[in-house]
């Protein structure tokens, strides 16, 4: 899986954990993709 092998990242931090609260403020990025969660 992408997340396992630290391929994304949340708020400039490679993520590997499969579960993960994302909230309000919080950046997530795949390759070239940014996405800004909001509320």
């Amino acid at each position: 899986m992408l997340i396992e092998q630290g391929l994304v990242a949340v708020n400039g931090e490679a993520e590997t954990r499969k579960r993960r609260k994302i909230v309000a403020g919080d950046e997530v990025t795949f390759e070239d993709i940014t996405l800004l969660i909001s509320d």
